[in-house]
């Protein structure tokens, strides 16, 4: 496949050859949109990946780490920064208010997930996270933010998600009532 730009289009052949007129030699051209929707589904197939892949190194660096108690709550309540730091690359002031309130929630669960250790703080921990998967995902039917790149929602929705089903997959399988007791280093401190 060749890509050969004109002044007013792209003209991308299946062959290696691009005639001097900018046509394809068998005239086996792909017209402009359907070259946007595959570069577009690749793009998210590419967010897809990106994203398991992130955030399997999230869990397993985390776990490796042993600080399972403090790293999953600081995560979350962190998480907003990354569209606010979108919203003021976008510049406009309704995108960064809008950010700072919806991320308001995911700071006060993260916060909230560093009291008692109980299994249900721990439940709100995962909520959190995949919640913030549903908020990635409808980000852009609550409020416009011109800062972030097309590719970003989908990608940290992934990480979200799979980061937030493997806390609620954890507590279920490990925590009996102290969430805090049950990770095997670092967690174990009083």
């Amino acid at each position: 496949m060749i890509f050969q730009v004109s002044s007013t289009n792209l003209t991308v052949c299946h062959l290696s050859f691009v005639a001097p007129d900018n046509t394809c030699d068998d005239g086996d051209e792909i017209d402009n949109q359907k070259l946007r929707e595959v570069m577009l589904m690749m793009m998210d197939v590419f967010s897809v990946v990106a994203g398991l892949a992130v955030g399997l190194a999230i869990v397993l660096g985390i776990k490796k780490n042993g600080n399972e108690f403090h790293a999953y709550p600081m995560l979350i309540a962190t998480m907003p920064l990354y569209y606010i730091g979108f919203a003021i690359y976008g510049g406009t002031t309704e995108s960064l208010i809008g950010e700072l309130l919806a991320g308001i929630p995911f700071l006060v669960l993260g916060l909230f997930s560093y009291l008692p250790k109980l299994k249900i703080t721990a439940l709100l921990l995962a909520v959190a996270w995949v919640g913030h998967g549903v908020y990635d995902l409808s980000h852009e039917h609550l409020f416009i933010n011109q800062g972030i790149p097309g590719w970003f929602p989908l990608f940290c929705a992934v990480v979200d998600v799979f980061v937030g089903l493997f806390l609620a997959y954890y507590v279920f399988s490990h925590c009996a009532y102290n969430w805090r007791a049950s990770f095997p280093k670092g967690g174990a401190r009083a």
